[in-house]
């Protein structure tokens, strides 16, 4: 995928370049774990007002980096990456994020936010804190030396995302979060047929 040998691990993001996403803490990232992993190649999906501070801060730390602007084959791209990464400072509930866990990826992010609903630590993947770089380079390397465990979470990942993430789940959720702040009963149930 995008030029990258099948030996090389490929380790990803999909976001915005801009302060909230901490693109230059993935860059930070990748910088460790290149030192020990030199098979690595790195790719960031994603455009914004960030994206030459993340240009300068590659060539400074010596990262070989990808930066692919917009694409809106996204999800595609995310389903060859070997690790997905989310370096978030705050995160809501990630788009991204949820469908990467849906192509079975093995997520690294930081426990921010709504994404701890999503990644649980050590099941559908491995969990650092924010502005963590070397954290987040550790949890990485770890999923690259141990793939069996990484397929595993990529795994529970996929049935966690598309189970509990679906547009008919989102929305009931949505519903019935709704109807309680609203004090409105809950829907009728549907007719049997």
């Amino acid at each position: 995928m995008l030029g990258t040998p099948r030996t090389t691990a490929l380790v990803g993001t999909v976001g915005r370049l801009d302060h909230q996403k901490a693109p230059l803490d993935f860059v930070r990232m990748a910088a460790a774990l290149r030192a020990e992993r030199p098979d690595t190649a790195f790719v960031m999906i994603g455009e914004g007002p960030l994206e030459g501070d993340v240009r300068r801060l590659a060539a400074e730390l010596g990262v070989d980096l990808t930066l692919t602007g917009h694409r809106t084959d996204a999800a595609w791209l995310v389903a060859g990456l070997d690790v997905f990464v989310i370096t978030s400072l705050y995160e809501g509930l990630g788009r991204a994020l949820t469908e990467a866990l849906a192509t079975a990826r093995p997520v690294v992010a930081t426990a921010v936010n709504g994404v701890p609903d999503l990644v649980e630590h050590g099941a559908t993947g491995l969990l650092v804190p924010p502005a963590d770089p070397d954290g987040a380079a550790r949890a990485v390397r770890w999923l690259l030396d141990h793939p069996h465990q990484a397929a595993d979470m990529g795994r529970q990942g996929r049935r966690r995302a598309r189970r509990g993430f679906t547009p008919q789940a989102m929305c009931a959720a949505v519903d019935a979060c709704y109807r309680e702040l609203l004090g409105l009963p809950p829907p009728a149930p549907a007719p049997a047929h």
